[in-house]
């Protein structure tokens, strides 16, 4: 019986103490996130810096001119889809996986997709979907290195418009939710929305 106690009672601290590990797995992505959501409140105020920019060109320039219709009016869609590459951050990954899949089988050819995120771009590359990854990213584990990786990546992008044109540039993310919840989230990057422009000019 006092054998049976002692082996109970040892099995018993190893599950503690796999507990407290399992708890500091799950405490880790959360510190991380905790940064990007920091970077992100820090992008929010550099949009309007850039919509300040914009309202600038736009009494320079006429509308007509910026937004450029048919300079994109043939070509593949380019995707950007911004992934995550923590281990236990549940269906994050996976709810962005289906909205690039409901985009992706729009088109009549294969989307190129510049992906952030190694998990992110496994899981896309599981769903067999109608996708050319032109360029696949670790997230960096740093919040200084984003900038870094985006300007490398944005002259990717702007090579491929140049050698074979971009039809449309969507942007895939995970948005912020209240309680901790995230949602897909799509931004049309090219063209220039002719109606947010039009919001700026009035």
């Amino acid at each position: 019986m006092t054998q049976l106690l002692g082996n109970l009672q040892r099995r018993m601290k190893t599950v503690r103490e796999l507990q407290d590990i399992v708890d500091t797995m799950k405490t880790m992505p959360s510190l991380n996130i905790n940064t990007y959501e920091k970077v992100d409140v820090s992008l929010a105020e550099y949009f309007r810096v850039i919509e300040t920019a914009f309202c600038a060109v736009l009494r320079q320039y006429p509308l007509a001119s910026l937004v450029e219709p048919k300079k994109f009016s043939s070509g593949r869609v380019g995707l950007v889809v911004f992934g995550s590459d923590q281990g236990m951050v549940g269906q994050f990954n996976d709810c962005l996986v289906a909205a690039v899949a409901q985009e992706a089988s729009l088109q009549e050819e294969p989307c190129l997709v510049w992906c952030m995120g190694e998990k992110m771009g496994l899981k896309l590359q599981e769903a067999a979907l109608p996708l050319s990854i032109s360029r696949l990213e670790r997230v960096p584990d740093v919040a200084s290195k984003i900038i870094r990786l985006m300007e490398s990546m944005l002259l990717d992008i702007v090579d491929k418009q140049e050698k074979d044109g971009l039809a449309e540039l969507l942007l895939f993310y995970n948005q912020a939710q209240p309680g901790g919840r995230y949602k897909p989230a799509v931004e049309q990057l090219l063209p220039l929305d002719a109606a947010w422009l039009q919001e700026l000019v009035e």
